[in-house]
């Protein structure tokens, strides 16, 4: 059990850290496209009519990729290059469905153990060479577009409907002891399992429309660096001397 466990949360920190470019890349075309040609682009002009239009449409369609790139790489780490298909088309139907970025995480997880035992199939020795060719690709795939479609995609679709609702009704007080939580996770480990997983959350949130914990992510990732800055600036003597005691010439 503590396996899968560790299966999982090595899942969790490999699709965070494989989603991530296209989060940020995505992200700022978003924010260029809306710099350049106004916050009504998107209905005011046609899809790639112009400048500022292209860059906005390019990063939405980065942005897109975000949850199937999860799902692709949660199921990679756990049972590698085999469970990639079934792991992407996982993460591309908790996106259709509406399960967003909490559907695609569970995706990922399920298409990389479905994937594992798949890979245990006996086989004569003729036939092995087409198991992950073709055997594995078309089985996992099938396998989890029946599992999103009938079985998991409703429930995973009401989670992320009422971590939205959730997040909405939130009181001021309650906002700020989830930020003062939810900061403190990100800045703890800064990229350790509890990092990956508030920022895990923080993505949910923001592709729900509550930007709140993402806003929090951002302002507690720089807090460490800018406390270092700060007291270098304050006392830049003591680390001198930190630095030639540990880091000699």
């Amino acid at each position: 059990m503590k396996q899968v466990f560790d299966d999982i949360k090595n899942g969790l920190m490999s699709g965070v850290s494989f989603m991530l470019p296209f989060v940020v890349a995505g992200g700022i075309l978003v924010a260029l496209g809306f710099l350049i040609g106004g916050v009504d682009i998107p209905s005011s002009v046609d899809v790639y009519g112009n400048f500022a239009s292209t860059i906005f449409w390019v990063g939405k369609r980065a942005f897109a990729l975000m949850t199937p790139v999860l799902g692709a790489y949660v199921a990679y780490s756990i049972s590698d290059k085999p469970a990639l298909c079934p792991g992407m088309v996982g993460g591309f139907l908790a996106d259709e469905l509406g399960s967003g970025f909490l559907g695609a995480l569970v995706a990922g997880i399920i298409a990389g153990f479905l994937v594992r035992e798949l890979k245990k199939i006996p086989l004569p020795d003729a036939m092995r060479s087409v198991l992950p060719t073709l055997i594995i690709p078309v089985a996992g795939v099938l396998v989890m577009g029946l599992l999103m479609v009938y079985v998991i995609g409703k429930p995973l679709t009401a989670m992320s409907t009422g971590l939205t609702g959730w997040l909405a009704g939130m009181s001021t007080e309650s906002a700020i002891i989830l930020g003062l939580i939810h900061g403190c996770m990100i800045a703890f480990d800064m990229g350790g399992p509890l990092n990956k997983a508030s920022y895990a959350f923080a993505l949910a949130a923001s592709e729900a429309g509550n930007w709140i914990p993402l806003t929090t992510s951002c302002i507690a990732a720089m807090t460490p660096p800018l406390g270092i800055a700060i007291a270098i600036i304050i006392s830049k003597r003591n680390f001198q001397r930190w630095n030639a005691l540990h880091c000699p010439a």
